[in-house]
């Protein structure tokens, strides 16, 4: 399931104890979710069913300049395979999404040949848990 994409100038994301800073100029957050919680199964003689999914996987993607403050400590977390607490928090209606255990998936991508020249990062992590409390109702 796919959360949406929000804008960088509304959201603050921290992750470890590091407030993100540089983010690069028109890019989005995208937060997604791996799988709806409820669906629906249909059976063979056309008998359905609703089948409670446990999973709260989720990811987070973001995009910072080159030049980046954050860059180096985002990188270092990233080398050593750190699991961090990650969250990202709505600055207008303090909506809330929480990654209590969080890792990166990969380095960061700069869609550049090799990476040269390349004036953005694209970071991505991934956890198996995410908690949100939307306008002050925890979901």
């Amino acid at each position: 399931m796919y959360l949406g994409v929000m804008s960088s100038k509304d959201w603050l994301i921290t992750v470890g104890i590091l407030p993100v800073i540089g983010l690069a100029k028109d890019s989005n957050i995208t937060l997604e979710m791996a799988d709806d919680q409820v669906t629906v199964t249909s059976g063979i003689g056309g008998d359905w069913s609703f089948v409670d999914n446990p999973t709260d996987e989720g990811s987070l993607t973001f995009v910072t300049q080159r030049n980046s403050p954050s860059n180096t400590a985002l990188a270092l977390m990233q080398k050593t395979k750190a699991v961090i607490p990650v969250t990202l928090t709505n600055t207008r209606n303090k909506t809330v999404h929480r990654f209590t255990h969080a890792m990166f998936t990969r380095q960061p991508t700069d869609g550049a040949n090799n990476g040269a020249g390349a004036q953005t990062l694209e970071w991505k992590l991934v956890t198996g848990e995410v908690d949100s409390v939307i306008n002050g109702v925890s979901v």
